[in-house]
């Protein structure tokens, strides 16, 4: 599990919940070019570890945002049976 998060402005409800739309797995709702590079990372993600991997956001405005990336891996487990993020 990898963690990126700042102290910064945050990010409205709006924005937030627009957001994890897209780390939802929902088909493409028309956003257009918008948000181009989190769609991209969350479909090479899940294309790669699974429908187990899986980006989430926090994000409270005035105080911060807080990206969780889960890769599913087990230390020796086997390598067919990846461990679960959710």
């Amino acid at each position: 599990i990898f963690e990126i998060q700042d102290d910064g402005i945050g990010m409205d409800s709006q924005t937030l919940e627009h957001t994890r739309e897209i780390f939802s797995g929902k088909p493409d709702l028309s956003y257009g070019n918008e948000h181009i590079g989190l769609r991209y990372c969350y479909r090479r993600l899940t294309a790669v570890f699974g429908e187990t991997a899986s980006i989430t956001v926090q994000s409270e405005q005035d105080v911060g945002t807080c990206f969780t990336i889960c890769f599913p891996y087990e230390i020796g487990g086997d390598d067919d049976e990846p461990a679960d993020c959710k």
